[in-house]
This record gives structure tokens, C-alpha cells and sequence, in this order.
């Protein structure tokens, strides 16, 4: 049974609106006739909820699946004549067909909602799903990512820009890697380790960092690291699924900072392992 896990909030502004908007087209209907009262209630309802969308805002998609619910009776009942049509009554078949097709639209965008922000069940992800590469389970949930606008991106651009001619100054010599490899659920140690140009250690760094899971974030597993010799640090970590990480590590020393990204695959328990990929940006 699929089973949909739904903001009770969403459910009752839904349920509330429904009813208020078929309540106003009955009434509205008998005052002001066909067209006239449909035209009323529908404008009556976006001049309601427009704003109040826009002091509560909950997200695109809360906001168009609201305005789907409230302004579809209104256009049924705009088109639905119960009177009289060139000597006959509009045929009952025509009016459950707009009923229907109206309820099957809304029904699947109620679904893509209820499975973009809380996924599938366990065990409709199993029969849905394909059965993932390295193993483990598939997630099903969509939490979307804002792409900023042209001139913000520009701006993040020529920060990054900058930020790595001020790294390149600095000279450091970064080595990167696990020392064993990394497998779903099982300790491995990821190192690095960091000296200045002509091969000395640096000590007394701060490192810290996080390996990102792309098709789930509330995997990302966040990490400070320790300095068990001179220029060395580690850090010991258990990645919860198998598959692709991304990593981000910010490296502080003396009022200076360096960041670099990787990325890397971890293999299910059956797996050999896999490698660090070779940092970028």
C-alpha cells in the first residue's frame, strides 16, 4: 500500500480551501448564474490566497498544487451547464469525465509532492526501484537544489578565482588519501598530509572537513582532524552507503586557509575498495 506522508498543515489548508471554494461556487452559482458566479469565486479565490501565499511562503510546490486545488471547482463549474444546451441537458458522462480527469491531475501532483519531500517507502522503493550497483538502498527523495542567479553566481566566481591565486602563494604541498580502502560501514583512515615547499612539515593546522552524499544529504558526514605526528593528520570514518562521496576539507594555518575538493567511491563489503580521486577547483 503506498503510503504518503503529507504535512497535516498541507491537508487542512487543502481540506479548508476545498471546501470554503465549493461552498462559494454553490452559492454563488444560484445568485449570479453559470458563468458569472464561477468568474466570481475564482477571482475571489486568487485575490485571497495570492497573498497569503506570499507572507507563508512554503515553496513552489506547495504553492502550485494550492492553486490547482482551489481553482479547478471553479472552472468545473463554469463548464458544467445543468440547464438546458440546444434543447437538451449536458450529458451526465460529460461532467464525470471533467470530475474525474480534474481529480486524476490533482492526485498526481499530490503524489510527486509526498514523494519528492519524504521518498518512497522501503518497500515500494524495493519493487519500484532498481537494485543499486554497489549496494545498500536507493533513495527516492528529491530535495532539490536553488540555483543562484547569473550575477551572484559571477560573484562566487571570481571569489573562487582569487581564493585560489591566494592558495597558489602559499606554496603548500598537500597529499591526500586512504589508508585503507574505504568500504561501506567499515573504519578506514583517511590522511593527509601537508608541508611547505621545500618539503617541511607544517604543523599546528586546523583540518576539518565533510564528505558530501550527493543523492542524500542527511548522510553527509562532517570530520575534525587530528595531528598524530608532525605535518600528519587523520581522521578515522565509517561512510554509511557505498557509492560516490564528495569531499570538501578547509585547512587553516597561521591567519591561513586552504580549501580543496575530491571525491571518492566507496565499495559495498564485498567490494576491494577504491581510490581517492585527485582533488579539483
Amino acid at each position: 500500500m503506498l503510503r504518503l506522508v503529507l504535512d497535516p498543515p498541507l491537508l487542512l489548508s487543502l481540506g479548508l480551501g476545498m471546501a470554503l471554494v465549493l461552498a462559494g461556487n454553490l452559492l454563488a452559482r444560484r445568485r449570479l448564474g453559470r458563468i458569472r458566479g464561477a468568474f466570481t469565486v475564482f477571482g475571489l479565490t486568487l485575490l485571497v490566497y495570492l497573498p497569503y501565499a506570499a507572507t507563508r511562503w512554503a515553496g513552489g510546490d506547495v504553492f502550485a498544487i494550492h492553486l490547482a486545488f482551489l481553482l479547478t471547482p471553479s472552472l468545473v463549474f463554469g463548464l458544467v451547464d445543468r440547464g438546458p444546451v440546444d434543447g437538451q441537458r449536458a450529458p451526465r458522462l460529460f461532467i464525470v469525465g471533467i470530475g474525474g480527469l480534474a481529480a486524476l491531475v490533482l492526485l498526481v501532483n499530490v503524489i510527486m509532492v509526498a514523494v519528492s519531500d519524504g521518498g518512497l517507502s522501503g518497500r515500494i522503493a524495493a519493487v519500484a526501484l532498481p537494485e543499486p550497483l554497489g549496494g545498500g538502498q536507493v533513495s527516492s527523495r528529491f530535495p532539490g537544489t536553488v540555483t543562484p542567479d547569473a550575477g551572484h553566481r559571477q560573484a562566487l566566481y571570481q571569489h573562487h578565482l582569487r581564493q585560489l591565486e591566494t592558495q597558489a602563494g602559499l606554496g603548500w604541498e598537500i597529499r591526500k588519501g586512504w589508508l585503507q580502502s574505504p568500504q561501506v560501514g567499515r573504519p578506514a583512515t583517511f590522511q593527509v598530509s601537508l608541508g611547505s615547499s621545500d618539503g617541511r612539515p607544517l604543523r599546528g593546522a586546523r583540518m576539518a572537513g565533510i564528505f558530501l552524499r550527493p543523492s542524500d544529504p542527511a548522510l553527509d558526514q562532517r570530520f575534525v582532524m587530528s595531528e598524530p605526528r608532525p605535518g600528519l593528520y587523520q581522521v578515522e570514518l565509517r561512510l554509511p552507503a557505498p557509492g560516490l562521496w564528495n569531499l570538501l576539507l578547509r585547512i587553516e594555518r597561521a591567519g591561513s586557509r586552504y580549501e580543496l575538493r575530491g571525491s571518492t567511491s566507496v565499495g559495498s563489503a564485498a567490494d576491494s575498495g577504491a581510490a581517492l580521486a585527485a582533488p579539483h577547483g
